[in-house]
């Protein structure tokens, strides 16, 4: 759904074809630009989400990982690096900053 702040119907709509760059990387950390073709700049995966970062750093989410561990069964000081969560950063943000 789009809306256009004057209320006025758009005279037309352009669909872009995806931009076909992935990271390289393999397993989880295997990201795709989720932008268009041509697009200018970096790739989607190179900036980081504000929404993503703000609610991963906030006191709230710490205490709720901790729960999930906790029912889960997981000790967060001596879980090895393929169970452990691990926050996105930048490198491996899914989406756009215009999203």
């Amino acid at each position: 759904m789009a809306r256009w702040s004057d209320g006025q119907v758009p005279d037309g709509l352009d669909v872009l074809a995806d931009c076909p760059a992935d990271n390289g990387l393999q397993g989880p950390d295997h990201d795709i630009c989720t932008l268009y073709t041509g697009h200018p700049g970096g790739h989607s995966w190179e900036f980081p989400d504000p929404e993503y970062e703000a609610i991963v750093h906030s006191p709230a989410y710490e205490r709720l990982q901790a729960e999930v561990d906790r029912y889960l069964g997981r000790d967060r000081n001596t879980t090895d690096d393929r169970t452990a969560p691990t926050p996105r950063t930048a490198a491996s943000a899914h989406r756009s900053p215009t999203e």
